[in-house]
């Protein structure tokens, strides 16, 4: 009977996410979905190594012979390991909660947590649901470790998490995230050094593969301070601070779109709120709570720490999981504080309201979805006009060519468009691996080119294009790069920006 609750739930939790997320599968690929997945087997500088995203979109091409217009298996690809994730996330809050029933409220609030369109519709987002998969089998081993203190668990826990940190480097907040683990198996004994130590020797391996990583980053990232890189592994100071603020705050109110506050006071209020929500789960939760706060702190000081391209949506991923079990230990707290005091027909009405909420959320939530798939399909069809406008234009090309793009549209509503990714979509089309393409917003470039006239390109001979977008079309202004003005601008602007 046991056994047989826990497949209704797994099925339950199944059908929501393939319901939520299911519109968004025959989604045509922007940004970099265009990437071939040999630029992320590239250890220089300017590349990001990720092997086992490579692998696997590299597998799916392989399975089923796709093109980059064809990508119905990568978005089948991310439901499924989100389904996997989900379904984990399920058994690792039943181990925290020893309750079927608020462990399946937890997992239905990150299943559907609406933030997490960006890393299932937008296939090249699937290494932070990569990350977090190979981090929850890490956790889960970790538990069978503080368990029976076998060191088979250990070791194949530490395996997991080298996984975690070569699919995404914020699995690096994953050490945090055990240490807390540990310290509440161990709840409520009194922590001394000596216990300290026993810690120490349980988490060494982590230790380790976070030391050798961060120094191979170090040494990968061996360039010059001038380079636009540089800071993308160690970004301080105010940004960061803004960055986790941005963070918090929008993780607690997620359903106002990324980016949509625009009035200063709001701002803080909203901020105040959630530091005050936080403080008191702090003061007054679980430990369930408090491990839950940590999870999403912890990584999203990661985030803030390592991305220069300030918040986005793909980044709530993994903190998800905190929010959701400290929203699930607080549900299961509050029924215990009120329901269990009262006869059975007024626990089934507590129970009843708690269930009503759960029920609006994932309306809620799921509508968002909806809305999200939406967006992420009109972005992929005004990034396949633009390229298809491109390919009309020039049926071949060079080796060598090289193409510049003013004011390619980056976002419709939360989706990405064509900020990114041209490249790979032109390499992938022309099969030219030496081509470049480079988006530019430079004001100052766009009146240099205007300046010297669009028209139809006479510069040919080079294999130098440049186009300006604008009314929903790309127009030719490679004739501007006969001028000495225009041209000495592109070449030093290819210096710093990433094609």
């Amino acid at each position: 009977m046991k056994n047989l609750k826990i497949y209704l739930i797994f099925m339950v939790l199944v059908l929501v996410v393939i319901v939520a997320y299911s519109l968004g599968i025959s989604n045509k690929p922007v940004a970099d979905d265009f990437d071939r997945p040999e630029a992320y087997l590239k250890w220089t500088p300017k590349a990001r190594f990720l092997p086992l995203l490579a692998l696997l979109k590299l597998g799916l091409e392989k399975t089923f012979q796709l093109q980059s217009y064809n990508p119905e298996p990568y978005h089948i690809a991310s439901i499924v390991v989100h389904i996997t994730i989900t379904l984990m996330v399920f058994i690792l809050y039943k181990v925290a909660l020893n309750s079927e029933l608020f462990a399946f409220i937890g997992a239905l609030i990150f299943a559907i947590y609406p933030r997490h369109h960006e890393s299932i519709f937008r296939f090249m987002a699937i290494l932070h649901p990569l990350m977090t998969f190979y981090f929850l089998i890490s956790l889960l081993l970790y538990n069978m470790f503080i368990s029976n203190s076998r060191k088979l668990w250990l070791t194949l826990s530490a395996i997991s998490f080298l996984l975690a940190v070569f699919s995404s480097e914020a699995a690096i907040a994953g050490l945090g995230i055990v240490c807390c683990f540990n310290l509440i198996k161990n709840y409520p004994k009194n922590y001394n050094i000596r216990q300290f130590v026993v810690l120490l020797k349980s988490v060494w391996p982590f230790i380790l593969i976070i030391s050798v990583y961060v120094l191979m980053l170090a040494i990968k990232g061996n360039v010059s301070l001038s380079n636009s890189r540089t800071h993308y592994y160690a970004r301080l100071g105010m940004d960061v601070l803004r960055d986790l603020i941005g963070y918090l705050s929008y993780s607690l109110f997620f359903f106002i779109p990324l980016r949509q506050i625009h009035h200063i006071y709001l701002k803080i209020a909203i901020a105040l709120v959630t530091f005050a929500v936080l403080m008191m789960l702090w003061a007054r939760g679980s430990h369930w709570s408090r491990f839950g706060i940590v999870w999403t702190v912890f990584s999203f000081i990661i985030y803030a720490i390592g991305s220069p391209f300030g918040n986005a949506d793909r980044y709530f991923y993994f903190p998800s999981i905190g929010l959701s079990l400290i929203v699930a230990d607080v549900t299961l707290n509050i029924y215990k504080q009120f329901g269990q005091k009262l006869n059975i027909n007024k626990q089934y009405i507590i129970l009843g309201v708690l269930m009503l909420c759960v029920g609006v959320y994932a309306i809620f939530s799921i509508h968002t979805l909806w809305r999200r798939a939406a967006e992420w399909r009109q972005a992929g069809e005004i990034a396949a006009q633009i390229l298809n406008q491109v390919y009309a234009k020039h049926p071949k090309v060079k080796p060598g060519t090289t193409f510049y793009f003013w004011g390619l549209p980056a976002q419709y509503g939360q989706a990405q468009v064509l900020f990114t990714g041209v490249e790979g979509a032109l390499v992938a089309h022309y099969n030219q691996s030496n081509l470049h393409a480079y988006v530019i917003y430079d004001l100052d470039i766009l009146k240099l080119v205007k300046k010297y006239g669009c028209s139809v390109s006479l510069y040919e001979e080079s294999a130098i294009y440049i186009y300006v977008f604008q009314d929903n079309k790309l127009v030719d202004c490679s004739d501007a790069y006969h001028a000495p003005a225009v041209r000495d601008s592109l070449k030093a602007l290819s210096q710093i920006l990433v094609p």
